[in-house]
């Protein structure tokens, strides 16, 4: 089965060669000493990692700031992310395509790229965390995503609907940039399902199993929108995502949880994280 975490992380190792930037030890100690709210105390209750493939090992320690950048699925379609960045739902989650994604494991933060684990530091007094309700970001929907679905089937039935569409409507079908075309798409969707929902059914019964169909009948045999249906399957209340503001708390972090976050950050091999706080982590 492919991960969407695994494909979204990939994703971000190509992203992290454009994004991060190598600095030295006497650098990192001096905007460690510049930022007094840093406190290694809380780094060693709430440790969180991003792997690091071998090409960029040879940088201990790297900055980022993902908020000066704009993070978009390189394998997969991006519906899901403007979802996510534009919900009311999740107004108070760090936006997803300006955040690294993160893991409070260390095995998981290497899993998608082989090389090291570096220890993540943010660099912003008010950074929160979004924190997934499970180690992946698709297995944290199953309140609202049956388990014998696939991960990134979601999203595969989305862009099935669209080509259908664009199809009987005669219309060009591009990869919506904005929330406000992927809520156009939707509408189209809707008109057609509302002029002839079983075109929709049987083309989705021809290409998916059973378990895909029944989980979609609910749209295709109900009067509720694509956006709707849509929201109600990404809301991250019913599937119990938090935050984590990480210095203003003293809160703890599940140590399975994919995280993310778009404060600017000290990404730190461990090697040279225990050099700067004479401790290990």
């Amino acid at each position: 089965m492919i991960k969407l975490k695994n494909i979204l992380l990939q994703e971000s190792y190509s992203q992290d060669l454009n994004r991060s930037k190598p600095i030295s030890m006497e650098s990192a100690i001096k905007i460690i000493k510049d930022n007094d709210f840093i406190n290694i105390d809380r780094i060693k209750q709430v440790t969180i990692y991003r792997g690091i493939r071998e090409i960029y090992n040879n940088n201990t320690i790297l900055t980022v700031d993902p908020k000066l950048f704009n993070r978009t699925s390189r394998n997969t379609f991006n519906y899901y992310t403007l979802i996510i960045d534009n919900s009311d739902s999740w107004k108070d989650f760090p936006k997803r395509s300006k955040s690294i994604i993160c893991s409070a494991n260390e095995n998981d933060a290497c899993e998608f790229s082989p090389g090291s684990p570096y220890i993540v530091i943010p660099l912003e007094k008010d950074c929160v965390f979004g924190v997934c309700s499970s180690s992946d970001l698709w297995m944290s929907f199953r309140n609202t995503i049956p388990p014998n679905l696939l991960d990134i089937t979601f999203i595969n039935v989305i862009h099935i609907l669209f080509k259908i569409t664009a199809s009987k409507l005669n219309i060009e079908l591009n990869e919506p940039k904005t929330i406000d075309e992927l809520y156009k798409l939707f509408n189209y969707v809707d008109l057609v399902k509302k002029d002839d929902s079983k075109l929709l059914y049987y083309k989705i019964l021809d290409l998916f199993d059973t378990y895909t169909v029944t989980f979609w009948s609910t749209y295709f045999e109900n009067d509720i929108t694509l956006k709707n249906f849509s929201n109600n399957i990404l809301d991250p209340k019913k599937n119990n995502f938090k935050t984590l503001k990480y210095w203003d708390s003293s809160d703890s972090l599940d140590k399975t949880k994919e995280v993310w976050t778009d404060s600017e950050c000290l990404l730190i091999k461990e090697i040279e994280f225990e050099k700067i706080f004479g401790q290990e982590i």
